[in-house]
């Protein structure tokens, strides 16, 4: 019986205690789409990681979302995946490493918003995260002079 009761004080704590230090060993990446004009804010932009492992960029899912806002509005909200419309941030903890990201939407996903026949994507960009760094790149639709060209840019 005492056993189980230094147990139950004792697990809480040092499951508080490893789930804190994971947590202190991390960095965190934000990223941000601010708002297009019009219909475009509801083409969903599909975020792509890849950590470098053994010097090979590989998919990478063990981000954790440690917070997903709409821009200019106070409420917070619960996000499973990362994709992006505008006026959308998502900030992601990350364990220090060597990473890379870019950005698509896939021809089916854009309701023939501009019949370019092709998916949009982004070019890669590579960055480091470091314990307790933070990184901010924020995502825009290419434009031309004629309007946007299906194609995503991520700063």
């Amino acid at each position: 019986m005492r056993k189980k009761l230094v147990l139950s004080i004792l697990f809480p704590i040092v499951f508080t205690t490893m789930l804190f230090g994971q947590t202190r060993k991390t960095g965190t990446i934000t990223i941000q789409r601010n708002e297009n004009n019009g219909y475009m804010n509801a083409i969903e932009s599909f975020i792509i990681i890849e950590k470098k492992e053994n010097k090979k960029w590989q998919a990478y899912s063990d981000y954790i979302i440690s917070d997903f806002e709409i821009l200019d509005e106070e409420e917070k909200y619960d996000r499973t995946g990362i994709t992006l419309n505008g006026g959308e941030k998502i900030t992601l903890s990350l364990i220090p490493g060597d990473y890379r990201i870019k950005c698509i939407t896939p021809q089916d996903k854009q309701a023939n918003y501009l019949d370019t026949q092709k998916q949009w994507e982004s070019d890669y960009v590579v960055f480091s995260i470091k314990s307790k760094s933070s990184k901010t790149i924020s995502v825009y639709p290419q434009t031309d002079v004629s309007g946007y060209v299906g194609r995503w840019v991520l700063e």
